[in-house]
């Protein structure tokens, strides 16, 4: 059994980081997604022969509302964890600044209210991270039964 005490600490650290980057690119994953299938619905629009069928009509128009939904929530995740960083640093420095026991009214004022605003934010980005892929998936959907019904002749 290995007796040399385990950095804790920098395993934290390093989880940390993985995961900031996993959440970067999953929401980039996403966004990306979000405009293929948004492109691939304006060429159904552009290409089509005819006007297209009312259901079918009602179920692209939800599925851009729901994908322009989820590019905006992509993009709202993105500030919101640039925002929440910004704070982590400011944190961080006051933190540097000032190592030992504070007595300083207004800064334990400015930290709480960092500390307040970081948990906001960090809040905010874990709801959007699941609403994100909820809203790619349905818009999706329905962008298929858009196009499942306007080609329901040719499946037969």
């Amino acid at each position: 059994m290995n007796d040399e005490p385990r950095d804790y600490n920098g395993l934290i650290k390093h989880f940390q980081t993985i995961n900031a980057a996993n959440v970067t690119n999953t929401v980039n994953v996403l966004l990306t997604l979000t405009v293929g299938v948004i492109a691939f619905a304006v060429n159904i629009l552009v290409n089509s022969k005819g006007p297209l069928n009312a259901y079918a009509g009602d179920w692209l128009i939800a599925s851009f509302v729901l994908l322009f939904l989820d590019a905006f929530v992509g993009i709202t995740i993105l500030f919101t964890r640039l925002e929440d960083y910004r704070r982590t640093i400011q944190s961080a420095v006051i933190s540097r600044d000032n190592p030992g026991l504070v007595n300083d009214e207004k800064l334990i004022k400015t930290a709480r209210t960092l500390k307040r605003t970081a948990n906001l934010l960090n809040r905010a980005t874990n709801v959007l991270l699941y609403v994100q892929p909820a809203l790619f998936l349905a818009g999706f959907m329905c962008l298929a039964v858009s196009v499942f019904i306007t080609n329901a002749g040719k499946l037969s």
